[in-house]
């Protein structure tokens, strides 16, 4: 197996909620009756900026990080194509803009917040 094609089947495996061994599950996870045990996976991001016109910028950063990730993997599409069309469609920005929270924090502030909250990419 290539790399990439190694990281499309880690990646599935870690959003789906297996119900038996691997191996079981493979074919069973493509059954539509299945779908409900895929959970979201993505990747969380803080903004910690308020100021003048910063709002746009957020904005346009959101979604460049939505459109450059599904670019990416429209670029695995001769991989495994039923795979790499399920990580596409359960992509998912967790987006933390709580300015009484996250407002004017620095790197490191920001990231002693994230390891005392539970963060898990695959919810």
């Amino acid at each position: 197996m290539s790399d990439i094609t190694d990281i499309i089947k880690r990646t599935i495996y870690l959003t789906y909620k297996f119900g038996g061994g691997f191996e079981n599950d493979l074919e069973a996870r493509k059954d539509p009756v299945n779908a409900h045990l895929y959970r979201r996976w993505g990747y969380p991001i803080y903004r910690t900026y308020y100021g003048p016109g910063s709002d746009e910028s957020w904005n346009t950063l959101l979604e460049l990080l939505k459109q450059q990730t599904l670019l990416e993997l429209e670029a695995l599409e001769g991989k495994d194509q039923d795979d790499v069309q399920k990580l596409k469609e359960l992509f998912h920005l967790e987006v933390h803009q709580d300015p009484t929270v996250f407002g004017g924090l620095n790197i490191h502030e920001l990231r002693e917040y994230w390891c005392n909250t539970k963060r898990d990419m695959f919810y």
